[in-house]
């Protein structure tokens, strides 16, 4: 099995900038230095759930989090929603990341409520930012 979250982080990281995100945070590694580039992205990867196949191949779910952190203080909503679709728009033009996975697809956005004057990576409102959660399903295939 060859670990490739290096290449899909470096992939997904290079297509939020091209969507207009300054600032890409990897959790838990660049977390403690967050600072205050926005609008910014946290990347955690949440789980990976494997599907028995046959032959020397392994088939697996990779699931990731992205959360957009915003300080825009007037019309955050419809900002954000903006912000989804040039994402989303960099995110799936072929599916496949650059041939980085087999398939990628969103599988939910979450714009959460809101919270305590914190940032913590949650979706929601403060009083000074915006909080956007993009879970992702990504497909890979990989040799036993």
């Amino acid at each position: 099995m060859t670990n490739r979250l290096k290449d899909i982080i470096d992939e997904i990281s290079k297509k939020l900038k091209n969507a207009g995100i300054k600032s890409i945070i990897l959790y838990p590694e660049n977390y403690p230095n967050i600072g205050n580039r926005y609008p910014m992205a946290i990347i955690k990867e949440t789980r990976q759930d494997y599907v028995a196949t046959s032959g020397m191949q392994y088939e697996f779910n990779m699931y990731l989090s992205i959360v957009i952190v915003s300080d825009r203080i007037n019309d955050r909503l419809m900002y954000m929603h903006d912000l989804q679709a040039k994402i989303f728009n960099e995110l799936f033009k072929d599916c496949t990341l650059n041939g980085k996975v087999a398939n990628i697809n969103p599988i939910q956005v979450n714009f959460g409520d809101i919270l305590s004057s914190d940032i913590n990576a949650y979706p929601g409102f403060t009083e000074t930012n915006s909080f956007m959660e993009i879970n992702l399903q990504l497909l890979l295939y990989d040799e036993r």
